[in-house]
């Protein structure tokens, strides 16, 4: 889903991941809190408190809600808020495995 207008979601196509999917992982270069995954957030909730299957698991990056040091590159500043590459992939590994009831990978 490209979230590019983040409003309105698409209750439909995100109904379907939601049910469907064992995780959903929204990124945005953006703070957590009041953002697009905090609206996919709040989707999932409304569907679940009206009794409709929410089966993903769903994990939020983007920039966390604390003093952010700045950097001296975009990609340093990446790194510093976990929106880099590789820590992407290994918080979407580790979310996987705990969804899945997999002990975590030693590291």
């Amino acid at each position: 889903m490209n979230a590019r207008f983040a409003k309105p979601l698409d209750m439909e196509f995100l109904r379907d991941r939601l049910r469907t999917r064992e995780a959903i992982f929204t990124v945005e270069e953006h703070s957590t809190m009041g953002g697009f995954g905090s609206s996919v957030l709040e989707a999932a909730a409304g569907l679940h408190e009206r009794g409709e299957e929410v089966r993903a698991r769903i994990v939020v990056f983007g920039v966390p809600d604390r003093w952010i040091e700045h950097a001296t590159s975009r990609e340093e500043q990446l790194k510093l808020t976990g929106l880099d590459a590789d820590s992407i992939a290994a918080r979407v590994e580790e979310a996987l495995r705990a969804h899945r009831g997999e002990a975590a990978a030693v590291r």
